[in-house]
């Protein structure tokens, strides 16, 4: 996370002299604390978050929500956060190859004994 010099009110947990350039949630860090791992939809970890991002908003450090539930992406955009985190580039790319090897089966499994057309 990039950070800037700067100084932070007493009370918000950081108790050193950095700033953070934007805050990221850490749904699934806030998960392992909350006794509840992995499991970012448990309402105290999402109560969690929504504190995270009003103490972002309160001292003015963008928030980066990752949206991951239905409708968050939209409420987090209308609620100010300042990015929206879609996945990460394995994540990302591991779908794509996922979906794509189900579409090839298919593809595949409907045309058994069809000549193959290049």
């Amino acid at each position: 996370m990039p950070l800037r010099a700067g100084r932070v009110p007493a009370g918000e947990g950081r108790q050193c002299g950095l700033v953070p350039e934007e805050q990221v949630e850490g749904a699934i860090e806030l998960s392992q604390s909350y006794g509840v791992p992995a499991r970012f939809e448990h309402p105290e970890v999402q109560q969690a978050i929504r504190r995270i991002a009003e103490a972002c908003r309160r001292h003015r450090v963008p928030f980066c929500a990752i949206p991951r539930l239905p409708g968050q992406a939209e409420a987090w955009s209308r609620d100010g956060a300042a990015v929206l985190l879609l996945g990460d580039d394995r994540g990302v790319a591991f779908r794509a190859l996922k979906a794509h090897v189900s579409a090839v089966r298919e593809e595949i499994s409907g045309k058994q004994g069809s000549p193959a057309t290049p």
